[in-house]
């Protein structure tokens, strides 16, 4: 029982001293917690303190920020205000300068007010001036009238439209348009000479002869009062010895047409057509010597064949051209042709070869003594020989189309 009560007694005791221990590790726990709660308040306290002093001296910088841009501020205020003034002075000086030039400008209209040869108000000088202006218009309307012309030359060198003729020249009321409406016109002659202008162009000779070709005497015919046959060239001599071929001037003048259409003597595959020289040769019996003249006359239209026509019709594959009337004189040749260029005529150079109306007159002795040793009665023929350059109608209907710019 002794051990019990004894071993009791040490249990307690035991028991005590844990319980002591346990309280005064928890009283060592709450003074530590208490000590770090005061260490964090203080290192707290010392963040708030850092970070108000960041706040403090970012505030300064700012204020020393805001103080320098209200200085250069200031400065441009008053850079401004500088260059007001002396924007104003300026105004103030020019002011007096217009101020001194109307003065100046009402004293030379006062004095022009009571000149005698003042130009508005003086009646010689106001006619003179709408006449000048007249001047003016009738020469703007002559150099209209030349540039237009100009461009109807070039389509007709060409045988082509030119279409700024329309839409350069028709509304062209000043010199500047005109001169370029015209060196539009040379740059597409220029181009056209260059790259076009002999493209399958050759050079032709045409004999023809006027009993055979164009009056179609090619076969005696039977005269029943002499009940003989009568020759070609007789019926070309009593055709010029008709009443019918002598015109006004009592000459002998055959009048005949060369078409590009219907009964032609050109092929259609031909284009552009152009003379370069006419000869004339006489034929027949006691003619004189080898000398005669002639006169031939080209009048109506004129006709070419355009290059690009293989795809329209033949009705549009014609230009024609009213050209003036041109007659000139050739000496022809009789019974033969010149060796040299004597009777050669390019008088006709550039012109289409084929007309409505070409003529053949043989003048009388009067007109040209030339003619006084032969009788016209004798000549059986008459023969133009032509030359002429030509082109190719192109079979894909290409050709030269005229551009400006």
């Amino acid at each position: 029982m002794g051990l019990v009560l004894g071993k009791a007694a040490s249990d307690t005791i035991f028991l005590q001293k844990q319980f002591e221990l346990d309280q005064q590790i928890g009283d060592l726990e709450s003074q530590m917690k208490r000590e770090i709660t005061v260490i964090n308040n203080e290192i707290d306290a010392a963040i708030r303190q850092s970070e108000l002093q960041e706040k403090i001296i970012d505030s300064e910088a700012v204020v020393r920020n805001l103080t320098l841009d209200s200085l250069m501020l200031a400065r441009e205020v008053e850079q401004a205000r500088l260059e007001l003034e002396l924007a104003g002075a300026q105004i103030d000086t020019a002011l007096t300068e217009v101020a001194a030039l109307r003065a100046g400008k009402q004293r030379a209209l006062d004095i022009l007010a009571t000149d005698p040869m003042n130009p508005f108000t003086n009646a010689r000088f106001l006619r003179l001036r709408m006449e000048l202006g007249q001047s003016l218009l009738r020469w703007r309307d002559l150099a209209l009238a030349a540039a237009y012309k100009a461009g109807r030359a070039l389509e007709f060198e060409i045988n082509r439209d030119v279409p700024f003729i329309e839409s350069k020249l028709y509304p062209a009321r000043g010199s500047d348009e005109i001169d370029e409406f015209l060196f539009c016109l040379d740059s597409a002659f220029q181009d056209y000479q260059a790259n076009f202008s002999d493209i399958g162009s050759q050079a032709l000779t045409m004999e023809l002869s006027l009993r055979d070709d164009i009056f179609g005497l090619t076969d005696p015919v039977r005269d029943y009062v002499t009940d003989e046959d009568v020759s070609p060239e007789v019926q070309f001599a009593n055709l010029l010895a008709s009443p019918g071929v002598v015109n006004e001037n009592g000459a002998v003048e055959l009048r005949f047409s060369m078409p590009l259409t219907g009964e032609t003597l050109f092929p259609a595959a031909q284009c552009d057509a152009r003379i370069e020289s006419i000869e004339v040769q006489l034929v027949g019996e006691n003619l004189g010597d080898n000398e005669a003249g002639v006169l031939i006359h080209r009048d109506g239209v004129s006709s070419l064949r355009r290059c690009d026509s293989a795809n329209v019709s033949p009705e549009a594959a014609i230009v024609n051209y009213h050209l003036d009337p041109e007659s000139i004189g050739i000496q022809a040749t009789v019974g033969g042709w010149a060796e040299d260029d004597a009777g050669k005529s390019f008088g006709y150079a550039g012109w289409p070869v084929s007309g409505s109306q070409w003529s053949v007159e043989i003048p009388t002795a009067d007109q040209d003594p030339r003619n006084a040793d032969f009788d016209v009665r004798n000549v059986g023929d008459i023969i133009l020989r032509i030359t002429y350059r030509a082109g190719t109608v192109s079979p894909n209907g290409d050709g030269f189309s005229p551009t400006c710019g």
